[in-house]
């Protein structure tokens, strides 16, 4: 690969792949050097490093080098850059759940919910989905803008009929 062909379209830029190599030489000197002094053409490695690095969170694995024990290799480099998974807040609250729960204490749990949401729904007349639509919307919490004019056009339907 010559140097005279266009840089990809669809690669970091020069600037930015060579800070990434320039970085990896600062953090393993001589151990880098001799990781990839078997490349046949170091235009076509930064070539296509650039390429598959193009859509990465780059930084994140820049800042994560320092504490890699070797030079990393390309599909090691993307684990570094990857971020840390984190569990959905669904899956984060049943591993609060006690240990000691059982199906009894959970009937009975659910008893009592099912209880205070019937006294709900019967105090604001068979519509508390549109004021927990509301309260959604509050908490910035993801709503469709369709269903957030439903909601309040069924609370001030309600709210109407009350006066």
């Amino acid at each position: 690969m010559t140097e005279s062909q266009p840089w990809p379209y669809n690669a970091l830029s020069e600037a930015q792949i060579d800070a990434v190599f320039d970085l990896m030489f600062a953090t393993y000197g001589d151990r880098f050097v001799r990781k990839w002094a078997e490349a046949a053409d170091p235009e076509f490695l930064r070539r296509t490093w650039a390429v598959a690095l193009h859509r990465v969170p780059v930084q994140l694995g820049m800042e994560r080098l320092s504490t890699y024990p070797h030079p990393p290799d390309l599909p090691e480099f993307i684990r570094l850059c990857a971020p840390d998974r984190v569990e959905p807040a669904h899956r984060q609250a049943m591993l609060d759940l006690p240990a000691a729960m059982n199906r009894e204490h959970q009937r009975a749990n659910l008893a009592r919910l099912k209880g205070e949401m019937a006294k709900l729904d019967q105090a604001r007349g068979g519509i508390a989905w549109a004021y927990a639509v509301r309260e959604r919307v509050k908490a910035s919490r993801a709503v469709s803008p369709a269903v957030a004019a439903m909601a309040e056009a069924a609370i001030a339907q309600f709210e109407g009929d009350q006066s």
